[in-house]
């Protein structure tokens, strides 16, 4: 407080809401900031009230946990009681299990009280148990009329049944729909579990997808993340159609295993091949995308290599997980494609607008190398002159798995940066084509290795 002293009696709006933006999450410094002035408080208020975390807990948790939880939503509902203006301030709202509340305390205990929130744009539920994803987004949509961004991430997707051990139905197709000011533009859906036998994932997903159509809420997404087990991106597969005109970001996931009676099973390579060149086909209707993220996981063929290897017991063998360079020569392949109807600035492109690709890898540097002709391929179609002419930035996240000697307990020695940069020699063909190429690496411990 001594700079404000030295200060001018009137500083310039600009440089004050400068100060107040840099304290976004600084809570205690926002805080003193509003004692200064009216105009202050009454700017520093956007920002204290902006975003707000909301803790749940179960009766039957931790006495400990429950009790500070609870502190913290009467401290939240006690504010806004004295200070009913500051209601409008808060934009976005996250309701966050710090243990596992059931659905039905979602539906009656958690939601119903937030009603007068009715400014909320963003939305996040996340580490909760459910049994109806289209439930928990209804009741959502229902509360608060100018939603528009939704992430569910962390669902443990189960089956409640009651004392006769029947199915307990959802409940919230009997709520009554408010009126919407807004439509969802974005739909994050991350990490969704299924927890018990009779819970499918993409049976959910599916229903999802079809109650939010059905609502007239996919008509103007514009970002769709799906994110965590490839089955949510395989289960959206048929409704990419109906929200190709305006779907401009979309994150999807790919690896090499299918769930059979819900165990993991290694697919061939014709089954992969299959499986991606269907999950790009799909994609390829949505024409108006600016930016693409893709999750390939070669992680359950490296667990293989990790198994072979130990049963060799050879230490100078380095098992390497095997990225399958298909899942780039199929993009290559659907990025090439001659659209019927082209647009004037960029001729047969079946995405005009794409800026940007990022992959997310979890493999190895090795395994990306043993792709360099894909790599060349992918990069030739991107720099076409005329076919993609906004296409400036590659990102690579590569979660490089590593292994340790369990004898020893002595990790592998990895060092991120040259590892980035060997990657980066991989792409030179980008960077001389004037692409910006941005590469991240961070280490993924592995299982042990003999020594």
């Amino acid at each position: 407080m001594r700079i404000m002293r030295s200060l001018p009696g009137r500083v310039n709006e600009d440089i004050v809401d400068h100060i107040i933006d840099s304290l976004q999450d600084d809570p205690q410094g926002l805080s003193r900031f509003s004692l200064v002035c009216r105009y202050w408080w009454t700017r520093a208020r956007r920002n204290l009230f902006g975003t707000i975390i909301l803790p749940y807990s179960l009766d039957v948790g931790d006495y400990a946990i429950r009790n500070t939880a609870t502190e913290r939503r009467q401290l939240f509902h006690a504010i806004l009681r004295k200070y009913p203006d500051i209601a409008p301030l808060v934009k976005n709202l996250c309701l966050t299990a710090v243990e596992e509340p059931g659905w039905d305390r979602w539906l009656d205990q958690h939601l119903t009280p937030l009603t007068y929130l009715k400014h909320v744009r963003c939305l996040a539920i996340s580490r909760f148990w459910a049994n109806s994803l289209l439930g928990i987004a209804r009741a959502a949509v229902n509360t608060f009329p100018a939603l528009e961004v939704l992430i569910i991430e962390e669902a443990n997707l189960c089956t409640w049944r009651n004392g006769d051990d029947e199915p307990v139905s959802d409940p919230s197709p009997f709520l009554q729909p408010l009126y919407r000011t807004k439509t969802l533009t974005v739909l994050v859906l991350s990490e969704v579990i299924s927890r018990t036998d009779d819970a499918d994932i993409q049976v959910e997903i599916s229903k999802l997808a079809k109650g939010l159509q059905a609502m007239g809420e996919l008509s103007t997404l514009v970002r769709l993340e799906l994110l965590g087990d490839p089955e949510t991106s395989e289960a959206w597969i048929p409704f990419f159609p109906t929200v190709k005109a305006t779907l401009q970001h979309l994150a999807v996931v790919i690896n090499d295993v299918v769930a059979i009676e819900h165990m993991p099973r290694v697919l061939t390579e014709q089954q992969l091949q299959n499986k991606i060149a269907t999950l790009y086909d799909a994609i390829s209707v949505c024409s108006a995308l600016r930016s693409l993220r893709i999750r390939f996981d070669a992680y359950p063929t490296f667990v293989r290599e990790i198994m072979d290897h130990q049963r060799n017991r050879d230490p100078q063998t380095s098992p390497n997980p095997l990225i399958s360079p298909y899942f780039l020569t199929a993009l290559t392949a659907m990025l090439s494609r001659e659209v019927e109807h082209p647009s004037p600035t960029s001729p047969g492109s079946p995405f005009p607008d794409l800026e940007g690709l990022e992959f997310h890898l979890v493999g190895s540097v090795e395994c990306l190398g043993r792709c360099g002709r894909a790599w060349s391929a992918l990069c030739q179609v991107l720099t076409a002159e005329g076919r993609f002419p906004r296409f400036r930035r590659l990102d690579i996240v590569l979660e490089e798995i590593t292994s340790y000697c369990a004898e020893t307990g002595v990790s592998m020695a990895y060092e991120a940066e040259g590892r980035a940069a060997e990657v980066k020699t991989i792409l030179r063909a980008f960077e001389e084509a004037g692409v910006q190429v941005v590469v991240s690496v961070r280490k993924m411990p592995m299982v042990s290795t003999p020594k």
